[in-house]
């Protein structure tokens, strides 16, 4: 459809200069725009880089610089010829007469996208080179090009997969229906327990569109931000094998912790040079201790792209190379219980004198150990201050005569705990047996010495 185009006000600076994908090239790339309103006397026109491929001038996509256009008289003869500014705008004026055609030859391994609400080029047998229906001065001919490569993103494997076994380990749970707090059903239904892991396995491929045009698709990115809600805690793993970190070439791999409490792996494949090629990955996303319920969600997209990503929520993809893989949403719900149990220990006992109120006292000492533990997955968080009440009854027993009246006891200290037990660990940070920091500690006693 041919109309007048309002021109907009330019508010974006250049983005990237687009370097490297094919030998020999250089291609400008400025955020689209749309064209100016012809004049009576003037044929113009945008064209863009429509990188889903849909025919649609969308806010994201950029204009196309260095595209050579043509304006052909009604014999097919070409009476001009121009190449658009790095906005991906051109102009033929003046221009009198008619009808035109204007014709578009795609930049080399890109081509025609065939059909779309604002593409007004059609490629007919010749995938590299549009054309237009015969026009008159006065209208805009836009163009939309893509490139030849594709990018599908995908899983194997059954993933993600959400948690590990043992599952359905709580006699309250009605799976595959309903769980307890802190159960998981299975590692297909989209609930973890706090404490356990989702494993998203990815299927990254690439297919060439045009068989003819064997050229590589460097950097095949994948882009994966994993975002926590409703108080849920996550911490992502390590970068996978497979993402390659080579200095000085953007997209960077990396595991990205960002301000918001979302992770985002950003997982640079390399360049592919044959159609069809995929790679099979895996990254982890570890539930820390979350309240039940609470929720999380995955967004990924693959692509190819020689730009670094500057801001994941305005411009996740940069300037693809690539038509990028429909965009995958996984949402995942936290399934955690109270499963704390409080711990004491009795560990030592030795005859003493010790001096308390200013009186030197002799008698028998006692210490215990005393902890919480928890099994590794399915708890919700504990909440600090930790108070419990502790009952201690004294009872005389052996050879030691009683003189009289009842056994005074006194509680003396109350300190982090450098012994360990099989279930309870040490009171600091000791390695696999330790806590990083177990805090504080103190007592007050209701009666007297001898209640």
């Amino acid at each position: 459809m041919y109309k007048p185009r309002v021109i907009g006000v330019a508010t974006v600076v250049l983005l990237s200069i687009l370097t490297g994908l094919i030998p020999q090239m250089t291609l400008s790339a400025v955020a689209a725009t749309t064209s100016p309103v012809a004049a009576a006397n003037e044929i113009n026109g945008l064209i863009w880089r429509d990188e889903n491929a849909n025919g649609g001038n969308d806010a994201s996509e950029p204009g196309f610089g260095g595209v050579t256009v043509q304006l052909l008289n009604a014999a097919g003869t070409v009476v001009g010829t121009t190449v658009t500014s790095s906005a991906g705008i051109y102009s033929f004026s003046p221009v009198t007469g008619g009808p035109y055609t204007v014709q578009v030859a795609a930049p080399t391994y890109f081509e025609v996208v065939g059909g779309g609400i604002d593409q007004d080029l059609t490629a007919g047998g010749n995938p590299v080179t549009g054309v237009s229906s015969p026009v008159m001065p006065g209208v805009s001919v836009d163009g939309a090009l893509r490139p030849i490569w594709v990018v599908s993103l995908g899983s194997w494997g059954g993933g993600p997969l959400s948690g590990t076994t043992p599952f359905a380990t709580d006699p309250a749970s009605n799976c595959p229906t309903t769980y307890a707090p802190g159960d998981d059903c299975s590692n297909t239904d989209n609930v973890v327990r706090s404490g356990d892991v989702t494993s998203f396995l990815w299927a990254v491929s690439a297919s060439n569109t045009v068989a003819s045009l064997n050229t590589p698709l460097q950097n095949v990115t994948l882009i994966q931000t994993v975002t926590p809600a409703a108080g849920a805690s996550i911490v992502g793993g390590s970068l996978p094998n497979v993402c390659q970190n080579v200095s000085g070439v953007e997209p960077a791999s990396q595991v990205l912790n960002n301000p918001d409490g979302s992770i985002t792996l950003i997982c640079n494949l390399g360049t592919w040079t044959s159609s069809g090629t995929a790679s099979l990955f895996q990254w982890d996303v570890k539930v820390n201790a979350s309240p039940n319920g609470s929720t999380f969600t995955s967004t990924a997209v693959a692509t190819s792209t020689t730009a670094p990503i500057q801001n994941l929520s305005t411009n996740p993809i940069a300037i693809s190379n690539a038509v990028p893989s429909t965009t995958i949403e996984d949402p995942f719900v936290i399934s955690s219980g109270f499963k704390y149990q409080l711990n004491k220990f009795g560990y030592s006992t030795t005859s003493t004198y010790q001096t308390i109120d200013g009186v030197a006292r002799r008698g028998k000492n006692y210490n215990f150990l005393v902890g919480i533990s928890s099994p590794q997955i399915g708890n919700e968080p504990i909440a600090q201050p930790i108070t419990f009440t502790e009952d201690t009854f004294i009872t005389l027993t052996g050879q030691l005569p009683n003189t009289g009246g009842d056994i005074e006891h006194y509680l003396t200290s109350c300190s982090e705990s450098h012994s360990t037990v099989s279930y309870l660990p040490t009171g600091y940070d000791s390695g696999i047996n330790g806590v990083q920091d177990s805090g504080t500690c103190g007592f007050a006693r209701s009666g007297d010495n001898t209640s």
